[in-house]
């Protein structure tokens, strides 16, 4: 998962003079996380930090601005850390506008760095349900999101099933 690349990728990024980009989460998070970060991967450069604003677009004015501010930065590596599926459209459209800056998706990652969330335990993780914890922890948030992914796995399954199968994502108009 993003939560077990970040560490390992920051201390690669440090090792090679690679400077990386946080983007996501809220303010204090990313610098909790940075600090963090400083401490695991000694000699990390952090080119910049950007919390984007409550209801953000992935393909909006302000997603265009940020991929614009992420590549002036002088980055080569952003950790995007919005939420799934933000995260992926947000990464997907930059990496369509953007040149040299390898966008990685991470989730929570950021957070958990920061200790504004609890990591599930290894056991829960190593058994694949480190969903259950995090709905447990964040069930207004999460409720939806894993309804939304299991309503489209259940159609999904039923329009294989039928041989019509359709690969919109959850959440998504039909095209």
């Amino acid at each position: 998962t993003g939560a077990d690349l970040v560490v390992p990728l920051a201390r690669a990024a440090a090792l090679t003079r690679v400077p990386i980009f946080l983007f996501g989460t809220t303010a204090d998070a990313l610098d909790s996380a940075a600090d963090r970060l400083m401490d695991e991967a000694p000699g990390i450069r952090i080119a910049g930090l950007q919390s984007p604003p409550l209801g953000f677009d992935p393909f909006g004015v302000e997603a265009r601005k940020a991929v614009a501010e992420i590549e002036a930065s002088g980055a080569s590596i952003c950790f995007v850390a919005l939420g799934a599926p933000k995260q992926e459209l947000f990464a997907n459209a930059a990496v369509c506008r953007s040149s040299g800056v390898v966008y990685v998706c991470v989730g929570a990652a950021l957070d958990f760095l920061a200790g504004t969330q609890v990591r599930a335990p290894l056991m829960m993780r190593d058994l694949g349900m480190e969903w259950v914890w995090r709905l447990a922890w964040n069930p207004r948030r999460m409720f939806s999101r894993y309804v939304r992914s299991a309503l489209y796995l259940v159609r999904h399954i039923v329009s294989t099933s039928l041989g019509e199968a359709k690969d919109e994502p959850p959440g998504r108009a039909p095209r």
